[in-house]
C-alpha cells in the first residue's frame, strides 16, 4: 500500500495538448423577399472554447460595411445550443451587388481564425411565358407542329396525341 501511494505521488500530471480552432463550414442564405440573411459557421476546438464569432459584410460600389455577431445559444437563428455551430438570422436589405464576407472566430486563449467567401445579390424576375408550341403526333410517331392558325381535328378513325411545350 505504501508503494502505491509513493508511486501515485510521484506520477507526472499530463499537460493538455495545444489548443486549436478551425472553421469547418460557413453557410450564407439571403432571402430577397423577406430581406433576411441567415449566417451559419461551424467551429471545431481542441482544449479551448470559442468566445466570439463575427461576420463582416462589405461591398465597394456602393459602399457597404456591417458586422453581425453569431450565437450558439439556440436563439435568433441558432437551432441547438452549445454544439459549436454559431448562427444568426438578421433583417437587412442588401442592394443588388457583389459582397465579400469574412467570418472571424476567437477563443478564450486568444486564437483567432478567419474564413472568406463572396455572394452576389441579383435582381430576380418573375417567370413569363415566352412561347407555347403545339404538336400533333400519331401512333406511328409521325406528326407535325402547328400554330394557332392551323386547326386541330379530332376524328374516330385516327389515334393522335396533342402535345404542347411551354417556354418560360
Amino acid at each position: 500500500l505504501i508503494i502505491v501511494s509513493l508511486w501515485s505521488c510521484i506520477s507526472e500530471i499530463q499537460e493538455p495538448t495545444e489548443a486549436s480552432l478551425t472553421i469547418s463550414d460557413f453557410q450564407i442564405d439571403y432571402d430577397q423577399l423577406e430581406n433576411r440573411i441567415y449566417l451559419q459557421v461551424a467551429t471545431e476546438t481542441e482544449n479551448d472554447s470559442v468566445t466570439a464569432v463575427q461576420v463582416s459584410i462589405t461591398a465597394v460600389d456602393p459602399q457597404f460595411d456591417t458586422i453581425f455577431t453569431l450565437n450558439d445559444s439556440a436563439k435568433t437563428g441558432d437551432l441547438i445550443a452549445l454544439n459549436g455551430i454559431y448562427a444568426g438570422s438578421f433583417e437587412i436589405q442588401l442592394p443588388f451587388n457583389k459582397y465579400d464576407l469574412r467570418v472571424v472566430a476567437q477563443t478564450h486563449s486568444g486564437i483567432e481564425v478567419s474564413h472568406e467567401s463572396t455572394m452576389e445579390v441579383e435582381e430576380q424576375f418573375p417567370p413569363g411565358i415566352v412561347d407555347v408550341i403545339f404538336t400533333k403526333e400519331y401512333e406511328d410517331g409521325s406528326g407535325y407542329e402547328f400554330n394557332s392558325n392551323s386547326p386541330y381535328y379530332v376524328n374516330a378513325e385516327d389515334t393522335s396525341y396533342l402535345n404542347f411545350q411551354i417556354r418560360i
